[in-house]
């Protein structure tokens, strides 16, 4: 059939030809028709009015449905993209502005919590990194000042009437006992607040020192002075050997067990190996002080003595045995305790009990400041939080921050949808290829 006696055949009105130009028709054969106006021409002179004809278009079955199919997709997007996609971004973007506040506020909380909890962690480390390095320097500057006063020479010269001198050594102390020996003498001392004038036997003076200075066993509890390292003992005869025995001193405030020392309350001058006279000033103190009868351990050797030596029963029969002529040879022939060591066992007894404990104090000294160091960077710490806290609760976000952020989110949504529409532009190409083939092969088939 011709495309000239298909126009014939047909009973066609002038409406319905006007829509139907420029539309493709299909043959039996899957040819691809259009009808078109052919452009009028001149001709020796004569025109040539324009027909209305069918044209067979170059383009096959498959290509103009393919054509057909994507500009009907595309047609469908761009509708889509003005009716549906953009009210609904504005949407979203309406419902994104409290959603980037919401985020900007929990962020800014998570900011300050972690800003104080690493700050107030570091400043805590810093400070007791601070405080244990000036505490190394305050205890090397200790040291070199204590150093200075030890002047004390193991060569040197020794004080007056003393016997003996011993020392122990530990990696951090230096502990040291000496022995003065005093000859029988008539004293006048104060005895439960009575002067009394008594005689006494060769009294044997162990001062104990630490680091050169006198060493102090304190007590716990609320006393403020404990004994000192002063032991108070009798002879019968001048001491010449470290093995010789040691009789307790029956003057009230003497102890009678280990470490020996004496506790004659406050007051006593700082004694220290420094001084060449601390041997005086020590010897001073100790019978200027007032002997009392006290706590029951400190009058033991009192009540002992006086129950086997009939001289000294009572302070009265003492100041009358004192007043006797002979009374400083007799004295020393009294049957006085005897104590369970000798000179040298003694010491040795007492210098290992006043290493053991002082060194086990220091220890306590030590950790007590570690405590103290932990307790002040904690409160450091606490201190740095809160004025960390101060400073970050007039922290806020910039506005312009805010409005950058909703901005970039915008943005990021609006390209997000240009890339949605442009792959599925892509995708509708290649379904109307797809579908154009297709729809041939189908029609190839039927007409078989």
């Amino acid at each position: 059939m011709t495309n000239q006696e298909e126009l014939s055949g047909q009973s066609l009105n002038t409406r319905s030809i006007s829509d139907s130009i420029g539309k493709v028709f299909l043959d039996t054969d899957g040819s691809v028709w259009r009808l078109l106006f052919q452009n009028g021409s001149k001709f020796l002179g004569l025109y040539k009015p324009k027909k209305l004809e069918f044209i067979r278009d170059q383009s096959s079955l498959a290509e103009s449905v393919a054509e057909s199919v994507q500009r009907a997709t595309i047609e469908m997007l761009d509708s889509w993209n003005t009716t549906i996609a953009k009210p609904e971004i504005d949407k979203l973007a309406d419902l994104i502005s409290p959603l980037v506040d919401t985020c900007i506020n929990a962020g800014e909380k998570k900011f300050r919590k972690e800003l104080l909890d690493a700050l107030g962690t570091q400043g805590e480390k810093m400070f007791s990194s601070f405080a244990n390095d000036k505490f190394e320097e305050i205890g090397r500057a200790y040291e070199q000042d204590r150093r200075q006063e030890r002047v004390f020479q193991t060569d040197g010269p020794f004080p007056v009437n003393t016997r003996f001198r011993w020392q122990l050594i530990t990696p951090k102390y230096t502990y040291t006992a000496f022995c003065l020996d005093v000859p029988p003498q008539r004293r006048t001392i104060d005895m439960c607040g009575v002067k009394r004038r008594l005689v006494f036997p060769w009294v044997r003076f162990i001062v104990y020192f630490v680091n050169g200075e006198l060493y102090e066993d304190v007590p716990s509890g609320d006393n403020d002075h404990g004994h000192c390292g002063l032991g108070v003992f009798y002879g019968s005869k001048k001491l010449q050997s470290q093995n010789e025995a040691l009789y307790f001193c029956n003057l009230p405030e003497v102890n009678y067990q280990l470490p020996f020392g004496t506790c004659l309350g406050s007051g006593r001058p700082p004694i220290k190996l420094s001084d060449p006279n601390w041997n005086l000033t020590l010897l001073d103190w100790f019978w200027g002080s007032g002997f009392y009868d006290g706590q029951p351990w400190s009058t033991e050797l009192w009540r002992q003595a006086a129950s086997t030596i009939p001289e000294v029963s009572n302070i009265e029969e003492w100041e009358k045995f004192s007043m006797r002529e002979d009374s400083l040879l007799a004295v020393c022939k009294l049957p006085w305790i005897q104590c369970d060591y000798n000179l040298g066992q003694m010491v040795k007894a007492v210098l290992d009990y006043i290493a053991q404990k002082y060194e086990k104090s220091q220890e306590s000294l030590a950790q007590k400041r570690d405590g103290q160091l932990k307790l002040l960077a904690s409160q450091f710490r606490e201190q740095l939080e809160e004025k960390i806290l101060f400073l970050g609760a007039h922290f806020s976000v910039p506005q312009n921050m805010v409005q950058g952020a909703k901005d970039f989110l915008s943005v990021q949504i609006t390209n997000l949808v240009v890339k949605l529409t442009t792959s599925l532009r892509r995708r509708s190409k290649k379904m109307g290829k797809d579908f154009g083939e297709h729809f041939v092969e189908e029609l190839q088939q039927k007409g078989e």
